[in-house]
Formats: structure tokens, C-alpha cells, sequence
């Protein structure tokens, strides 16, 4: 009420939670895949009429090089941020013309805490750019695909290239 509604969401909540398979642990799965899928789908549902009602807004969701690439022990986390970008794709086709839907897809932006500097820089090699990347990085681009008003069901990478590094020469 007190800024006249929602024009912009970004749907960033996530949980990587390991779920290897076969597993007993359908608890794991089950919040990674409530969290990635059904809690942007909910948000954006509940914004949705407003954004519609006041005319237009742009909802950008974070996905991750796991929706392409998978990881080994991580198939919730792999299989929510594939769901996350189909519903993206679905959400922008829906929602248009009047509402934008996009994706980022940040690679190796913030190193865990327990990352040692000889993990922190197998993680940079993996990249064409051979280094991290920032949050600053992803809000950048996220601020792109706001204000970018003939952009919609797109996905920008954010990770130094890691996505083609299997084609990277080497030394």
C-alpha cells in the first residue's frame, strides 16, 4: 500500500541439499523441490493479478548451471532449477504482454565458507574467464532483465563462461 504495489520479483530462494539416488531421504527432496519450484510458482502467482492489474512488472528467476549440467548427489537442486526455468519459459509465455519473465543463471559467483584456495581455484579453471565471479555480477544482470523491456523467456548466464569451459583450449 505504502509504494503502490509490485513491479519487479525475484524469485532467488533456494536450498542445496544433497540428494543423491537412489536415497531414503525424501524429506531433502522434497524441500529443495518445494523451495525451487513451487515456492517461485506460488509468488508469482500471488503477485501476478497486481502486476497485471497495474499494467505491467518483470519477474526474474535464479536458476543455476544445474538445470543443464548436473551434479552427482545434488538431483533435487539439478531437477528444481530445470523445473524453475520451465516455469519461466511457461510464466513468460502466460504472463505476456504484459508481464516479462527471464532468468539468470549464475555459475561460480560466491565460494562456500569451507571451500580451501586450492578448491576456490579448480572452481575458477572451470571457467573461460579462469576466475569467480560476484553477486554483483548477478544483480547486474538481474537490473539488465528489469529494465530490458523487450526481453522476456530469456536466460542470461552469469558464470565466466563455464557452461561452454568444456571447450575451453588448454595452457
Amino acid at each position: 500500500d505504502r509504494w503502490g504495489g509490485i513491479d519487479i520479483l525475484v524469485n532467488s530462494a533456494s536450498y542445496f541439499g544433497k540428494t543423491p539416488v537412489p536415497t531414503d531421504d525424501f524429506d531433502t527432496w522434497h524441500r529443495v523441490t518445494r523451495i525451487s519450484i513451487d515456492g517461485a510458482f506460488y509468488v508469482a502467482n500471488a503477485f501476478a493479478p497486481a502486476m497485471l492489474g497495474r499494467g505491467g512488472g518483470a519477474i526474474v528467476n535464479i536458476v543455476d548451471l544445474l538445470a543443464w549440467m548436473p551434479r552427482p548427489g545434488f538431483t533435487a537442486h539439478a531437477v528444481g532449477k530445470a523445473g524453475l526455468l520451465a516455469l519461466t519459459h511457461q510464466l513468460a509465455l502466460e504472463l505476456a504482454p504484459t508481464i516479462r519473465v527471464n532468468a539468470v543463471a549464475p555459475g561460480a559467483v560466491m565460494a562456500p565458507p569451507d571451500y580451501d584456495e586450492t578448491r576456490r581455484r579448480e572452481i575458477a579453471g572451470r571457467t573461460l574467464l579462469d576466475r569467480w565471479g560476484s553477486a554483483d555480477d548477478v544483480a547486474r544482470a538481474v537490473r539488465y532483465l528489469v529494465e530490458a523491456d523487450y526481453v522476456t523467456g530469456e536466460t542470461i548466464y552469469v558464470d565466466g563462461g563455464e557452461h561452454l569451459a568444456q571447450y575451453k583450449q588448454r595452457g
